[in-house]
């Protein structure tokens, strides 16, 4: 009985937390791979999410440009045939038809002359080194150039010439 209290009581102990740490470290070991490879799984899984969103969006993003292009189009047929709606009120009126946020006209030197926001008559947009590129559309009269802008992808410009004066149309 003595041998029981003394020996065979801490030995059982003993093993008993040895059993416990053997089965514990690989238990957590495997528990953590498990975590790991989930969380790979999860990340694969909205990575393909983000790039099939990607794919649905391209051509709802064309289907936008070129609505935006038809309106330009719309809109320099209208200033080649009425000067009357260079008047800011007229392309603001315009604008709320065409659902357009602004339409700007500028002249051979890139200065817009007209606009549906009367705060930007005037400004040099052929000198706004952000708007350079609409001075491309001066070189030939069947030029149309659309793109977004560098800072707001989701704001869509669509430049054109136009067909009575020298000068473009911008539409935002």
């Amino acid at each position: 009985m003595r041998f029981l209290q003394k020996w065979l009581v801490p030995i059982l102990a003993a093993l008993m937390l040895i059993g416990l740490a053997i089965a514990f470290v690989p238990l957590s070991a495997r528990e953590n791979a498990e975590a790991k490879s989930d969380l790979a799984e999860l990340a694969n899984a909205a990575f393909a999410r983000i790039s099939a969103a990607k794919t649905a969006a391209e051509p709802v993003e064309a289907a936008e440009e070129e609505n935006l292009v038809s309106k330009a189009h719309a809109v320099a047929r209208f200033l080649e045939y009425d000067d009357a709606l260079l008047a800011t009120d007229a392309l603001t009126a315009l604008c709320e038809q065409l659902s357009v946020d602004r339409i700007d006209v500028a002249d051979a030197q890139g200065v817009l002359i007209a606009s549906s926001d009367a705060t930007r008559i005037g400004l040099a947009l052929g000198t706004d080194a952000a708007f350079t590129w609409t001075m491309d559309a001066l070189s030939d009269p069947e030029t149309v150039i659309s793109r977004a802008d560098e800072t707001d992808q989701s704001v869509l410009y669509c430049c054109l010439p136009r067909a009575d004066i020298e000068g473009f149309i911008l539409l935002t």
